[in-house]
């Protein structure tokens, strides 16, 4: 999974999306291991998921340092079901409009 891709308007938020999706398939991570994983120093992957944990998208384990997903990725999958639900209808606005 590399750390930038050509033609990418802002990089910075590239890699906070990157590293958002590591910890997605990595649930609690240390950062040595989520910079290497993503191909960034550590300094850049730290200032990274240091302005993510300040917005709560990014939570760090105060006894283990390890880095995991924050509340707010919750609340933007609860907007993101409200609106796509609300966009289809619910499964009983199908059925009555089949019938």
């Amino acid at each position: 999974m590399g750390s930038t891709k050509a033609g990418v308007p802002c990089q910075c938020v590239y890699r906070s999306l990157v590293l958002l999706e590591a910890l997605a398939e990595h649930p609690s991570a240390r950062l040595t291991d989520l910079a290497r994983e993503v191909s960034l120093n550590k300094a850049t992957a730290h200032r990274l998921l240091a302005t993510t944990q300040a917005r709560g998208f990014v939570v760090q384990s105060e006894l283990t340092q390890e880095y995991s997903l924050g509340p707010r990725i919750a609340e933007l999958e609860r907007a993101h079901s409200e609106a796509t639900g609300a966009a289809m209808g619910t499964g009983e606005d199908k059925v009555v409009a089949l019938a």
